[in-house]
């Protein structure tokens, strides 16, 4: 057992975030399996209608809608619906693992839901501030630069840098306000969000390089699906139709399965990170110090 002073130093590494990642996923794998069904059907739903309004837009296989403003409130009704359904995902996920599966339950949209959706619009808002403030700055900056391509291309390029970089560091820095959101003890957005920035201090590579290994991650385990329905997508762009029955049914199975896989694996990732860091520190340090 690792002394309480060395509790309070230790700080945890890719390797520890990781597997504690995997070990949750394995170890609640059968209380998933009967959670998940629901919101992957609901996903199906959504991204089998998303799928059908594409192709139909691009060849005139939908009903055509009255006003502009009929497609733009229904593109947003979508997307709120869709959301609801990341939210009781993550709700769910962020609870199940921080709290456990009995005292977390399943998946839901309620109360809990649509305030977690509601933060994590305010939370995505602020986060892309300074991309918006430099995309305002860049825009200024090319009112006033000479015209050359040359100076246009070295300052658009170096400008997607800059705003790359930051959106990483932010994400990753403030990413353990996301699981703060979803517990009854977190009120509020901006507080959370500082105390994740203080909580991350001295951790951003450990956690940078975990996100990336989890996503290669996904993108492996999502590859069956993907491909599956990748070949009926194109039969159907190529043959210039709306889906079939078949296709569409085939192609929203595969990119709800593709989007589940990927936002669980993220969300138990962004959870070990908050238990490391935030929930139960010194106790998973003591594991981490007993673990072989």
């Amino acid at each position: 057992m690792a002394d309480q002073t060395g509790i309070e130093h230790w700080k945890p590494g890719v390797g520890d975030f990781l597997s504690l990642t995997f070990d949750y996923l394995k170890g609640d794998a059968k209380g998933l399996l009967r959670v998940l069904p629901l919101p992957w059907l609901l996903l199906v739903v959504l991204s089998g209608a998303m799928v059908w309004f594409t192709f139909g837009m691009a060849t005139g296989g939908v009903p055509q809608f009255g006003s502009v403003g009929a497609i733009i409130g229904g593109t947003i009704v979508f997307m709120i619906a869709e959301y609801l359904v990341v939210s009781g995902l993550a709700v769910m996920t962020h609870r199940r693992m921080a709290l456990g599966p009995q005292a977390a339950g399943g998946f839901r949209i309620g109360a809990r839901e649509v305030f977690y959706l509601l933060k994590g619009i305010v939370f995505s808002f602020l986060l892309s501030l300074p991309w918006m403030l430099l995309v305002a700055f860049l825009a200024v900056g090319f009112a006033i630069l000479p015209k050359e391509a040359w100076v246009f291309a070295l300052v658009q390029s170096l400008g997607m840098l800059i705003g790359f970089c930051i959106m990483v560091l932010l994400t990753v820095r403030l990413m353990l306000a996301l699981p703060a959101f979803a517990m009854d003890q977190h009120p509020g957005v901006i507080q959370p969000m500082k105390e994740s920035w203080r909580r991350t201090r001295g951790c951003f590579w450990s956690l940078f390089l975990g996100g990336v290994v989890i996503t290669m991650a996904a993108g492996m385990v999502s590859i069956v699906p993907m491909a599956a329905s990748v070949p009926f997508m194109l039969g159907d762009v190529m043959a210039q139709s709306a889906p079939s029955m078949g296709s569409l049914i085939i192609m929203a199975i595969g990119q709800s399965l593709v989007g589940l896989i990927g936002v669980v694996m993220m969300l138990a990732y962004v959870t070990s990170a908050y238990i490391f860091l935030w929930a139960h520190p010194d106790r998973a340090a003591a594991e981490a110090a007993l673990a072989p």
